[in-house]
């Protein structure tokens, strides 16, 4: 707790903490603990610990967001796989700099969902996925502008990796035209390509999908 209270006032400029109340402070920290705790060596290291944390990453958020809805095990982990492989590739993407993690991850768990169909993942489930986004962000988090070109980017992220055409037709069986129509209506993930990893799964439908958000243009139609 020092450490942390140490290390923001550094940080703060007499505007936000005159220079009195900056000494009150440090006083109450010296008389409640030791010049020691302070100045010395254990204090520095734990104040130069404290900086170096690193944010929660968008990975995180995701694993975050999944334990506050009521999902079932194979869906919650095909949803890990699939929406962290759209956030692999994000983390190369110079377009994603600047993006909150917390965005980039509520984008691909929607990018997912919105790939899978009832038998994986059933109406309540997707409901209670949808009300933790909502809830722990917010509607325009979840509606807004800047949550559907997080979405758009990631799909593109997808569809510009080059996948071999012999890696696509082993993964998964979209080359005829009526297979690609059946992905478009149903929105539904082949069994087979979810079997073969998260990035056939994106791979195979990314094309389609984006074409079917641009036509619907939101989640739930």
């Amino acid at each position: 707790a020092a450490a942390s209270i140490l290390n923001t006032i550094r940080l703060m400029g007499r505007a936000l903490l005159p220079d009195g109340s900056r000494c009150s402070l440090i006083l109450a920290l010296v008389e409640h603990g030791s010049n020691r705790l302070i100045y010395g060596k254990d204090m520095k290291e734990t104040r130069d610990k404290l900086l170096n944390l690193q944010p929660p990453t968008a990975v995180a958020f995701v694993r975050h967001f999944l334990a506050l809805a009521d999902l079932g095990e194979r869906a919650k982990n095909l949803i890990i796989e699939v929406s962290g492989a759209q956030i692999e590739n994000a983390i190369t993407n110079y377009d994603f700099v600047g993006t909150k993690p917390s965005l980039v991850a509520a984008a691909s768990i929607l990018n997912t969902i919105r790939l899978m169909g009832r038998a994986l993942l059933p109406d309540g489930s997707r409901c209670s996925l949808i009300l933790a986004l909502v809830e722990h962000g917010s509607n325009r988090l979840i509606y807004g502008k800047d949550m559907k070109e997080t979405r758009d980017k990631l799909l593109n992220t997808v569809r510009e990796k080059e996948v071999s055409n012999e890696q696509q037709s082993a993964a998964c069986e979209v080359s005829s035209p009526s297979a690609l129509k059946y992905f478009q209506e149903n929105r539904a993930a082949s069994p087979i390509c979810v079997e073969k990893g998260p990035t056939y799964f994106m791979g195979s439908v990314a094309s389609s999908f984006s074409n079917a958000l641009q036509v619907g243009g939101q989640l739930w139609s």
